[in-house]
C-alpha cells in the first residue's frame, strides 16, 4: 500500500491538475523530491514532500484510536519569460489564489489508509526556497498545502 504522505502529494497534484489555470499544460503539475533542480527551477507547479516538518498535532486533537497528523505539500510554481520584471505577473498571483481556494479548509479525494481519516487541508504561505529565480527574471512562489489525517494509532 502506497504511505498516506504519497497519497497526499498525488492528491494535491491531481487537485491542482483540474483547476482552470491559464499558461500552464497539465504535464508541467508534477509532484517530485525537491522544488527545483540545484541548477535551475521547473517552470510549472511542483508539488513535493517537506518531511523535516511533519506534524504532530496537539494531543487533545487526537482521539483513543487515532492520531492527528500533518503533511506538509510544498506548492512551488514557477512562471515568466526571464526577459523582464514584469512579465505576467499577474499569472503567478492567480495560481496562488486558485490553489489556496481549492484546498483551505477543504478536503481532498484521494487519500485512503485503512483506519485512517482525511480530516482536512489547510493553506500558508512559504519564504521562497532559493532567491537565484530573481537575477533570472522568474516568478517563483510557494505555498504549503496541510493536509491533516487521523491516522490509526500503531501498537
Amino acid at each position: 500500500m502506497t504511505a498516506i504522505y504519497d497519497q497526499a502529494l498525488t492528491a494535491v497534484r491531481d487537485t491542482i491538475a483540474g483547476l482552470t489555470l491559464t499558461r500552464i499544460a497539465t504535464n508541467e503539475m508534477v509532484v517530485r523530491k525537491l522544488p527545483a533542480n540545484p541548477s535551475m527551477w521547473n517552470r510549472g507547479i511542483t508539488v513535493s514532500p517537506e518531511s523535516s516538518r511533519i506534524d504532530d498535532a496537539e494531543p487533545s486533537e487526537s482521539t483513543n484510536e487515532r492520531d492527528m497528523m500533518g503533511y506538509p505539500c510544498i506548492v512551488t510554481m514557477v512562471d515568466g519569460t526571464g526577459q523582464g520584471w514584469a512579465d505576467n505577473i499577474s499569472n503567478i498571483t492567480q495560481w496562488q489564489q486558485n490553489i489556496r481556494r481549492a484546498f483551505h479548509n477543504k478536503r481532498i479525494s484521494g487519500l485512503s489508509e485503512t483506519g485512517s481519516n482525511h480530516v482536512i487541508c489547510k493553506v500558508t504561505h512559504n519564504k521562497l526556497a532559493d532567491p537565484k529565480a530573481y537575477p533570472e527574471n522568474l516568478d517563483v512562489s510557494q505555498l504549503i498545502v496541510w493536509v491533516w489525517v487521523l491516522e490509526i494509532r500503531s501498537n
